[in-house]
């Protein structure tokens, strides 16, 4: 997974993802909250998606009720907007970057 940390990176994603040679599965979005998008590489289940969820709340800075959060989940196949089921494991990752 790859996470946005600007709001030029989260457009360099969502322009990336979208490329027909992209070999991303999807890209979650924030929808009623202000945060990153991640961008998923690899199968997309239902713990992925919980997961990339997770970290988009989890690095938003405006996400005033991380239990009701929902994202919006780009595939080739169409959008979709569910609700984020938080996994603690998200709130110990680690990133490259530090």
């Amino acid at each position: 997974m790859i996470v946005g940390r600007r709001e030029s990176e989260n457009g360099s994603l969502e322009f990336l993802h979208g490329l027909p040679e992209a070999r991303s599965t999807a890209i979650v979005l924030p929808h009623n909250f202000q945060g990153p998008a991640v961008m998923v590489v690899g199968p997309l289940t239902a713990a992925t998606l919980n997961y990339a969820g997770s970290l988009a709340v989890r690095f938003s800075n405006r996400c005033p009720d991380p239990e009701s959060a929902m994202v919006r989940v780009v595939e080739s196949s169409g959008e979709r907007i569910v609700p984020v089921t938080l996994v603690p494991a998200a709130q110990a990752a680690r990133t490259i970057a530090g």
